[in-house]
């Protein structure tokens, strides 16, 4: 069914999608840095892979990391807090309650009425022109000139 203009607007459920960490992001980013340092695979591959399989293989590194000393060392990382990401809504409705959509549709018909109005008008005053030339009656011709 459609929308009542009259209903009220809800916002969006965003705990519904899918959300998105950043610092989990940022790890993840790094141990594929990582893992292509020490030629676990290219970074075209290395990219296609799993989270799950990143850090089973991760783990395997860190293991080897421990055993032999040739193995590339861990990179040192400045502690960077990763701003949340903010979203920026655009105002659901307005102060009266109705949606901006309805309010944008009630606006147009009013344009659209208004331009109704301007083009009754033209054809009303060349109606009545046709009409005064058509009669040659004297104050006919005094209308006339006030149009």
């Amino acid at each position: 069914m459609f929308n009542s203009p009259l209903q009220k607007a809800t916002p969006p459920d965003w705990k519904k999608g899918k959300q998105v960490d950043q610092n989990k992001a940022l790890k993840l980013k790094r141990m594929r840095e990582e893992l292509v340092a020490a030629k676990y695979g290219n970074a075209r591959s290395v990219s296609r892979w799993s989270e799950c399989k990143i850090v089973e293989t991760y783990k395997r590194l860190e293991q080897l990391r421990e055993k032999d000393p040739t193995v590339p060392k861990k990179p040192v990382y400045p502690t960077v807090v990763v701003p949340q990401q903010t979203l920026i809504l655009k105002k659901q409705s307005s102060v009266s309650g109705l949606s901006i959509a309805a309010l944008n549709q009630a606006k147009r018909q009013k344009q659209m009425s208004e331009a109704d109005e301007q083009m009754y008008d033209y054809y009303r005053k060349e109606g009545l022109k046709k009409q005064l030339l058509y009669h040659t009656d004297t104050n006919c011709v005094k209308h006339l000139q006030i149009l």
